[in-house]
């Protein structure tokens, strides 16, 4: 049961569509505010109010995208709750002579926040006290270990956090140094298109050489970020996955030290429950020697290539996986094309 016409849907295809699944299921769709017999007047008082509905949403969605954009042109920060590491959004008079006027979000500076988003620059550009230049992942755990509170752990973020408490990954270091609200402008739109970005002057937590300082080192490691592996994994970038907990394996260099002194490399397969970050995700955590690995993968795929009739089998295995994998689609495909038919 359903209250009403565009609750189910305001889009006309897609409600159509779903109508027709459920039809199909033997679920019969009851309105509360509205009656639509099964039938060409019921069908078409139907379509005319889906197509309304549909015209009314994206009214909506322009007139929330206008409102949002004369707000941003006043100087309001709009950050859908998401709020920035370092700032604070606070309520100002957008005419501090009429103290019952409009408002505006604005940011102000959290120091104890902002020393730390100053001490993340510091680092990424000149390196640590012996002046070693670290990356991200070292700055992310640099912050770990110094038990730096995140934004979702500060906020107590209502959403599943992947990580514990007080964890920061590279990731996020990564989006801060590129941040330019740190050096005073915050930009609202889509980038990359003329007119779609609107610039509002912030308080900078770091000055613009800085900021500066930090995209030149960033353009200069993006190519390095792309090196090859020091080592040859036959099944790195993921292309194994933890029974367990389905998460794609990594790769972990190692060695052994014989007793000449020389080292004899042990590389590894393992599950990401087996770091740090990832601790106490997977009861299992699988830690595979890759020589292994990779002979065991080899001799599977022999068997395939030196069986044809082995071979066809798994061809035809995987095809009529596909085909199952596919019913859903193609039932919907059929749902739309009788729609098409019928009109």
């Amino acid at each position: 049961m359903v209250r009403e016409l565009d609750r189910l849907s305001r889009n006309l295809a897609k409600q159509l569509v779903v109508e027709e699944e459920l039809k199909r299921a033997g679920v019969r769709i009851e309105y509360v505010l509205g009656e639509y017999p099964d039938n060409p007047e019921g069908r078409l008082q139907k379509h005319i109010k889906a197509t309304i509905a549909e015209y009314e949403r994206k009214k909506i969605v322009e007139r929330t995208l206008r409102g949002r954009r004369r707000a941003v042109e006043a100087g309001s920060v709009l950050q859908n709750g998401h709020r920035t590491f370092g700032y604070r959004r606070v309520q100002r008079l957008l005419n501090p002579t009429k103290p019952n006027g409009a408002h505006l979000w604005a940011l102000k500076i959290d120091e104890e926040e902002a020393h730390w988003v100053r001490q993340i620059f510091q680092w990424y550009i000149y390196g640590d006290k012996a002046g070693r230049r670290i990356g991200v992942g070292t700055i992310a755990l640099m912050l770990t270990d110094a038990h730096v509170l995140t934004v979702e752990d500060r906020d107590h973020a209502r959403a599943p956090k992947r990580h514990a408490v007080g964890v920061w990954h590279k990731a996020t270091v990564q989006g801060m140094i590129g941040n330019e609200t740190y050096a005073g402008v915050w930009r609202w739109g889509k980038s990359g298109k003329p007119g779609e970005q609107i610039s509002v002057e912030v308080p900078a937590i770091v000055s613009r050489e800085t900021w500066q300082a930090a995209q030149e080192r960033l353009a200069e490691n993006g190519p390095s970020l792309r090196r090859q592996p020091k080592n040859n994994y036959l099944m790195g970038n993921g292309r194994l996955t933890c029974l367990t907990c389905q998460s794609r394996l990594g790769t972990c260099p190692g060695y052994t030290r014989r007793k000449d002194g020389t080292k004899r490399p042990n590389n590894y397969y393992r599950c990401p429950a087996n770091t740090q970050r990832y601790a106490g995700h997977c009861d299992v955590a699988p830690y595979i020697r890759c020589e292994w690995a990779d002979a065991a993968v080899w001799q599977w795929v022999r068997g395939f290539l030196l069986n044809p009739a082995l071979l066809d089998e798994g061809l035809r295995q995987y095809q009529e996986r596909c085909e199952r994998e596919n019913v859903p689609m193609q039932e919907r495909l059929k749902v739309v094309k009788g729609r098409i038919e019928w009109r």
